[in-house]
């Protein structure tokens, strides 16, 4: 019985352990409720239109043509803390521990495969499904009662500007969303299958992932400094593709 216990303690610390890895929701380690239950081990089994992403050879042994449309709801719960240095410097944060504004959001897999009765061993399918994701938005700044951000010397900027301090103002309400950062891809997957016997089949499916960045966030711009119009939002948007084959 001691060993029992010990085995479902180790068990049970490896749980909270890879929670912690992929605690953000960044990896999304399957999908399917079938598939995400038995782990790995689905790649063995492989027998619903999820396939498609698990082992491509898997959608050979189905015997209708399927479509699957299924979401995947991510929960994030961690939380933002500013030093006290940067509270010093910055004094336009907020003190204290500060939530995220949004802590779910959902992600929608489409999983379709066709059969063809004339060649009962031959099937295709089109998976689009994202293998990752995490997104989180952010209100770490005051907005009302504020004097200054925080205050600069012109020369440590540049060496050759006068020897100056100046103030960095807010002249309006800042955004309520004022740090913003995503990232996330979505796969697109056509897939083919063919059964050689009744134990064994191939499958091969190109892979086509569109990957995007978005950050929003507050910048030293020193033009618009100098004309005193206060606190300067940045935002960015990076796109990205990638192209790979899964052969099961």
């Amino acid at each position: 019985m001691a060993h029992y216990r010990l085995i479902f303690t180790i068990l049970i610390l490896l749980m909270f352990y890879f929670g912690f890895v992929f605690g953000a929701g960044m990896h999304l380690p399957g999908i399917g409720a079938k598939g995400i239950g038995m782990g790995g081990a689905f790649r063995g089994v492989a027998d619903d239109a999820t396939a498609i992403y698990w082992n491509p050879a898997g959608i050979a042994q189905l015997d209708r043509s399927q479509i699957l449309l299924k979401g995947q709801l991510l929960y994030n719960n961690f939380t933002y803390s500013p030093s006290e240095i940067m509270l010093q410097n910055a004094h336009v944060l907020r003190e204290g521990e500060q939530p995220l504004l949004n802590r779910s959001f959902i992600l929608g897999h489409l999983f379709g495969v066709l059969s063809f009765p004339e060649f009962p061993s031959l099937k295709a399918g089109l998976g689009v499904y994202a293998p990752l994701g995490v997104g989180s938005r952010w209100d770490v700044m005051k907005d009302h009662d504020l004097d200054y951000i925080t205050e600069i010397n012109l020369r440590d900027i540049l060496p050759f500007l006068p020897d100056s301090n100046i103030e960095i103002t807010v002249n309006e309400l800042l955004p309520e969303q004022d740090f913003v950062g995503f990232i996330g891809a979505y796969t697109i997957s056509p897939a083919i299958s063919y059964q050689i016997t009744p134990r064994m089949a191939l499958g091969f499916s190109p892979l086509f992932t569109y990957s995007i960045l978005e950050v929003k966030m507050p910048v030293m711009d020193s033009v618009r400094m100098e004309a005193d119009t206060g606190l300067v939002f940045g935002e960015s948007r990076m796109k990205g593709t990638s192209y790979g084959v899964h052969l099961g």
